[in-house]
């Protein structure tokens, strides 16, 4: 066993938009997600256990692309759950500007977006070639 989180809420994004406390991942593959006593055996054989301290542990934003309403009402849910109560870091390969097109349903997109841009950071990190690239970080030299 590679990793095992414990001590969160972990948002699970599945049909039910289950809850769990505890989640293990072995070669890079979620392996257990559940409660934290059945999960005691995955948490014996981690070789590294992360406590989350009581904060959120979701699925990350990669695409940003959203198909129909539900995801993005679920998302606003997350967000005004944890608006100014705790930090939420969104990942996306979408600028900024590019989220109220992709999140679709406009009336969704601006609560959304009213929520996380006017009291957040934002990283950007722009070029030519991709940061593999650049670090040198290729199939060939892993």
């Amino acid at each position: 066993m590679d990793l095992f989180f414990e001590n969160g809420v972990i948002f699970t994004a599945d049909s039910r938009d289950s809850i769990a406390e505890a989640l293990a991942v072995k070669d890079g593959k979620i392996v257990f997600v559940g409660s934290a006593e059945d999960g005691a055996t995955y948490k014996e054989a981690a070789r590294e256990v992360i406590d989350l301290e009581s904060k959120m542990l979701m699925p990350g934003l990669i695409d940003g692309h959203i198909h129909s309403v539900t995801p993005a009402r679920n998302l606003l849910e997350i967000i005004e759950a944890r608006h100014t109560q705790s930090s939420t870091i969104f990942s996306s390969q979408f600028a900024l500007e590019g989220w109220h097109l992709k999140i679709g349903e406009e009336t969704l997109a601006d609560a959304i977006l009213d929520r996380i841009v006017h009291n957040s950071y934002t990283i950007t990190i722009s070029g030519k070639d991709s940061m593999r690239k650049r670090k040198g970080l290729t199939e060939e030299n892993k």
